[in-house]
């Protein structure tokens, strides 16, 4: 497939772009962290706190579908699905709640998008980049991931409730 050269080169990349997804997951959690640190939940800064999970959300797809055996649609619209969702439930859930259960979980956004851009292409598997259903259950497990995250709010209120 790659000469031997293409090859190490390309771990090398995939190694950098691993790095580097890392260095950008750290500071969005640290800043999504500090953001509401201290502070009276608002409405602002609940949406101000799920943009900076989204922008590094984001910035991770963009790195990974860059190197990626995954199609570059799959990464786009797994990027979008979770930006998007994040910051629909920091809008529609109350925001102290909003604060105290997603934003804490809220790293997970861009560590799954880390995962996913670490798989060789050589993987075989039903999520393997081979596989022509792989772009989907990329999109679809972000989907999952982000739906299971922003829910947090909605269940703990019902178990408090209790």
């Amino acid at each position: 497939m790659y000469a031997r050269s293409e090859e190490a080169d390309l771990r090398r990349l995939r190694r950098s772009t691993t790095r580097l997804g890392a260095g950008i997951m750290l500071i969005t959690t640290l800043a999504s962290a500090w953001i509401g640190r201290g502070a009276h939940a608002t409405r602002e800064l609940a949406v101000a706190t799920a943009a900076i999970v989204a922008l590094g959300t984001f910035a991770i797809g963009w790195l990974n579908w860059r190197i990626s055996p995954y199609p570059r649609w799959a990464w786009i619209a797994s990027a979008s699905t979770m930006s998007v969702m994040m910051m629909a439930s920091a809008g529609m859930v109350e925001p102290a709640k909003w604060m105290e259960d997603v934003r804490p979980t809220a790293w997970m956004l861009p560590w799954f998008l880390i995962t996913w851009g670490s798989v060789q292409p050589g993987r075989s598997g039903l999520c393997a980049p081979a596989s022509p259903r792989a772009g989907w259950m990329m999109v679809v497990g972000s989907f999952l991931l982000t739906a299971f995250l922003t829910s947090i709010s909605l269940v703990a209120e019902l178990v408090r409730g209790r």
